[in-house]
């Protein structure tokens, strides 16, 4: 955060300087963005860093050393957007993917309903800072994330091009009839894969499908009747020997998944992260409420 900035900015804008100067130096770029009479719905995909104030995640802390969009990337055809408590309001195609609440591969895969598959790549956290090639895997879920909070991916249109290097990655925290309210997280680049890396990203897709059935059927049913039988143990006042084979075959169970080939445990919901999910597209005036 820079102080200066702020002045200046407020100064250029004519926005109340004695208002900046008695703000915290967090909330100072905020009342910038709030004495705006509207601003341009593309300031989301802005790679620069974010300010940590809810309602405000979606918005640049400085201009000093981030990358907009080219100008190219506007479209007039956009609305510019409202500034509502709970964010701004915008327009845009997107993605809602379906997966666990897993810690992210920072590259992960998509199948659309329509079968196409697409790379996503998180490039920049909300800090701004630039998620480097060592890391591997990112964890997505804030601690005030509920089990009804997915991710979703927004574009500045829709996906037909082979690439899209400004998309954001999204916490969808809630669903209803005028919008879909969202949390900014990472900004990200997608491009659609084609050929064998499209079968390989299929295949993952279908081991999902067969995993997610065997662990909610199976394994839920092997760990449901161990606590049957340790209620039962308990209530009869026997000993630990009466558990063994029940706890052997939960067991077994497990040791059969460990010995399973790499790949295929790539896609296992035993994984610590998951880099393939599915993706449900929106309409094209999709409208989004960002925080």
């Amino acid at each position: 955060m820079h102080d200066d900035e702020a002045l200046c900015l407020s100064a250029l804008l004519n926005i109340d300087i004695e208002e900046i100067l008695a703000s915290p130096a967090d909330e100072k770029m905020k009342i910038i963005w709030t004495n705006q009479l509207a601003l341009p719905p593309s300031a989301m995909f802005w790679k620069d860093p974010k300010l940590k104030i809810p309602g405000f995640r979606w918005a640049s802390s400085t201009f000093l050393n981030g990358s907009p969009p080219p100008i190219g990337f506007y479209s007039p055809n956009v609305p510019w957007a409202e500034l509502p408590d709970k964010g701004p309001m915008v327009t845009y195609p997107g993605i809602l993917l379906s997966g666990s609440q897993k810690p992210l591969h920072k590259t992960f895969h998509f199948q659309n309903e329509m079968g196409s598959c697409f790379q996503v790549v998180c490039l920049e956290d909300q800090s701004g800072k630039w998620i480097d090639d060592s890391v591997k895997t990112i964890d997505p879920w804030p601690p005030d994330a509920t089990q009804a909070s997915k991710l979703a991916i927004i574009a500045p249109k829709v996906l037909a091009s082979a690439y899209e290097p400004f998309v954001v990655l999204v916490l969808v925290e809630e669903i209803d009839e005028e919008a879909i309210q969202v949390r900014w997280l990472y900004s990200a680049a997608i491009a659609r894969v084609e050929g064998s890396e499209e079968e390989d990203v299929i295949k993952h897709i279908d081991m999902d499908r067969e995993s997610e059935a065997i662990n909610q059927s199976s394994s839920t049913e092997e760990w449901d009747r161990a606590k049957e039988r340790t209620k039962a143990a308990e209530k009869n006042d026997e000993g630990p020997e009466a558990l063994e084979d029940d706890v052997k075959k939960v067991l077994d169970s497990y040791h059969h998944l460990a010995s399973m080939p790499h790949d295929a445990l790539t896609s296992l919901c035993v994984c610590q992260a998951q880099w393939v999910m599915r993706g449900q597209t929106t309409k094209p005036n999709q409208v989004w409420c960002v925080d």
